[in-house]
């Protein structure tokens, strides 16, 4: 799992990964916005989580909590677990968002108004 809010390194990752077919992936998330891509390439898979501009570190948690819960669904079905536990989800979630938090709190909120 990766978390980024940097467009510049989304787009850098985006175009290595995809190479020709850059214009075939999904663009950076709008202001507000979020976005969680599970990508597999052969044998590995990434799940990629992208969070645009927010206004607050409370949006910024909501949107992370938001994409990681796409990632925990897209990890169980990845490693063919069909019933995880709820606890063990929640953990991961828990986890995924406690992380991302670390990674992104620094950076610089989006102004409030229009």
């Amino acid at each position: 799992i990766a978390i980024t809010a940097d467009k510049r390194a989304y787009h850098r990752f985006m175009r290595s990964y995809c190479g020709e077919k850059v214009s075939d992936c999904p663009p950076f998330p709008p202001r507000g916005g979020g976005l969680c891509q599970k990508l597999v390439d052969g044998t590995s898979c990434i799940f990629l989580i992208t969070i645009g501009e927010q206004v607050s570190q409370i949006e910024l948690a909501c949107s992370i909590a938001h994409e990681a819960t796409h990632a925990m669904r897209w990890l169980f079905e990845q490693i063919r677990e069909k019933k995880p536990g709820i606890e063990a989800q929640a953990y991961l979630v828990e986890h995924i968002v406690r992380h991302g938090l670390l990674a992104l709190a620094d950076r610089p909120l989006a102004s409030v108004s229009n």
